[in-house]
């Protein structure tokens, strides 16, 4: 059974697919971005170098981390016709749902696609005695309504190259606290507690 976040994250991609062919973001780039209306939200894709894969046999890290989705999520926007792909990010979090609370470093496309009114939806996702359970939320509503619960935070990292040489860099990160929407915000959440883990948009995805 999977214990951490990460964990939670690969075997609800594995649910979502099995309950309505789901796919991983990665898979569909050009719905992430059409979805956010910028390219530079796609993030490079890759693969587990260790050659490990999910229960499904998808290689581990292929098609996920499109820059802040996760999963594609199908919807009938006109039954048996139309289907379009709406991205989701999923947040894995051990202990009390809410505490995998940053959400991308492309904080500008990000704040406006929710100034534009249009969703980001977020799936917080917990295990509960061997049960995978969830809250959906959509983050641009949060964005727009909730200013106490967000902010920009500054980051910095560094790696080593093959030479030896360091690189640093600096960016920012939009982080969302979200125990502090469920005590300030509880009418933001689409979930009003957390319910079985179910890969579906709560109504027009808009």
């Amino acid at each position: 059974m999977a214990h951490d976040k990460h964990e939670y994250e690969t075997e609800v991609s594995c649910l979502a697919w099995e309950q309505n062919g789901t796919v991983n973001a990665g898979d569909m780039p050009g719905a992430v971005w059409q979805w956010f209306g910028d390219r530079s939200i796609v993030a490079k894709d890759g693969k587990c170098r260790k050659g490990k894969v999910d229960r499904l046999g998808r290689p581990l890290g292929k098609g996920r981390g499109m820059g802040v989705a996760d999963l594609c999520i199908p919807v009938e926007v006109v039954p048996g016709a139309i289907t379009e792909w709406v991205p989701v990010a999923v947040k894995g979090c051990r202990k009390s749902g809410y505490g995998n609370r940053d959400l991308t470093l492309h904080a500008g496309p990000v704040i406006a696609h929710a100034e534009e009114g249009r969703a980001l939806w977020v799936f917080l996702v917990r295990n509960i005695g061997g049960q995978f359970v969830m809250r959906r939320i959509d983050a641009s509503k949060v964005i727009r309504e909730a200013p106490d619960c967000w902010k920009l935070r500054e980051m910095n990292s560094s790696y080593t190259r093959k030479d030896g040489s360091v690189s640093e860099y600096n960016y920012l990160r939009l982080r969302i606290e979200w125990a502090r929407v469920n005590k300030n915000h509880p009418h933001l959440f689409s979930d009003a507690d957390w319910v079985e883990f179910d890969a579906s948009i709560p109504g027009w995805p808009y």
